[in-house]
């Protein structure tokens, strides 16, 4: 892995968010640096969480439905959503591919609060 100093995307997507803060300074900014920290995939037990009624949940289910929730929740919350990504053979990460997937499994959630209801 490049040094950060050494990243083009870096450079830009830092350039892009100092820009947005100064032009709405009473936003929130989130960073996730999936390079440091990544958002984990998607398990068997955070997918079968999303189809099971809350007070069904293994142990496991419930630690990955969670976080998987905590994910949505802040993407739903966000008014704007900046990604910087490398290329990695004309493809980008399959850790931030994670974080594309998870909006879409909003609907897993609402299941998922049909069935506890």
């Amino acid at each position: 892995m490049l040094p950060a100093s050494a990243s083009a995307s870096r450079a830009v997507t830092e350039t892009f968010r100092k820009a947005w803060e100064e032009q709405h300074p009473e936003g929130t900014v989130i960073c996730r640096d999936l390079a440091v920290d990544p958002v984990p995939h998607l398990t068997a037990d955070a997918h079968t969480g999303g189809f099971a009624a809350p007070d069904a949940h293994t142990p496991e289910q419930a630690a990955a439905f969670a976080e998987r929730v905590k994910l949505m929740e802040e993407l739903e919350r966000a008014d704007a959503v900046l990604i910087g990504a490398p290329m990695y053979n004309c493809s980008i990460p399959s850790t931030l591919d994670v974080d594309f997937i998870v909006p879409e499994l909003t609907k897993a959630k609402t299941l998922a609060e049909r069935l506890a209801a």
